[in-house]
């Protein structure tokens, strides 16, 4: 394996089925390597991830790429799209792992949208609906995405005036029903401030701790008062659920909507609504069909 894994401009990607020409020098992060491409054959644009972790030097190595087959697999299997389109999964000649992806333009993050205060009460509501209604279908398929944060929601505006949600970031998805490939070596992928009280002792994510992300993530999103815990320390915020969060700045909540919000920040799993029961209620109640 060479040292640098960095790709660069103008670089031949070659598949076992197509080819792909990247259109900008490669942007590292924790695990992989990201840019832009497009499809040798027909221009199209395209997102490329060049993982550096894992490498055929650990033993997990194949198991993962046929793990991510089954992400692809089962994102593929719902209802509505949820995530950019996966189109290929592959091991180049020299032995990198690669995944090719939909290249959702033009899209800002929701730590974007929420950093510059620019989206409407109805904009919060609606993306709150469409942000659990994806992870229903998530959960719907057995995947516990174990990663939310507003970085990993993409947003864009359609013509309509409407906003698209795509969930990005499935590279360390939790499959329910299998056995994790990186485990043993790499523990549960997470990002500090959106634990799960479950996953922050090292617990394998359950469906419940998505929901405990969620819930974090609409107190951002429908008080704009910023994270709920984020002057507390890392390791202790999970461990008492706020009282009555839900102060919005400019929408009433309803009090009923307001305690099912409250109670996804509950420490027991047990106790967390499920997402398709969160989803509907907010639904019914801002009587909104998205």
């Amino acid at each position: 394996m060479g040292v640098n894994t960095i790709f660069s401009k103008g670089e031949r990607i070659h598949s076992p089925a197509l080819g792909y020409i990247t259109l900008e020098n490669g942007h590292a992060g924790a695990d992989a390597i990201t840019g832009k491409a497009h499809d040798a054959s027909n221009r199209k644009s395209l997102f490329v991830k060049k993982f550096n972790n894992p490498t055929s030097l650990n033993d997990w190595f194949w198991n993962y790429k046929e793990y991510l087959i089954k992400v692809k697999y089962r994102l593929e299997a719902c209802r509505i799209q949820i995530c950019p389109t996966f189109y290929d999964i592959f091991i180049d000649d020299a032995g990198w792992l690669w995944t090719i992806t939909e290249l959702i333009e033009p899209s800002k993050t929701l730590r974007e949208l929420l950093t510059d205060n620019s989206l409407a009460w109805e904009d919060r509501k609606a993306i709150a609906i469409k942000l659990t209604s994806a992870l229903s279908e998530c959960h719907r398929q057995g995947i516990v995405h174990s990663d939310l944060k507003p970085e990993n929601i993409l947003l864009q505006r359609q013509f309509s005036g409407k906003i698209k949600l795509w969930l990005i970031d499935f590279d360390r998805s939790v499959l329910a029903d299998c056995s994790i490939p990186w485990q043993k070596d790499d523990g549960f992928t997470g990002t500090p401030n959106y634990y799960s009280p479950e996953h922050l002792l090292g617990k394998k994510p359950v469906f419940a701790s998505d929901t405990f992300t969620c819930g974090l993530i609409l107190y951002e999103l429908l008080t704009l008062n910023g994270h709920p815990y984020i002057n507390r320390k890392n390791k202790s915020y999970p461990r008492n659920p706020l009282v009555a969060i839900l102060r919005c700045q400019d929408g009433s909540i309803d009090g009923i909507v307001a305690d099912v919000l409250t109670s996804t920040l509950l420490p027991e799993v047990s106790q967390r609504p499920r997402m398709d029961m969160l989803n509907q209620l907010l639904a019914e109640n801002w009587n909104m069909r998205i």
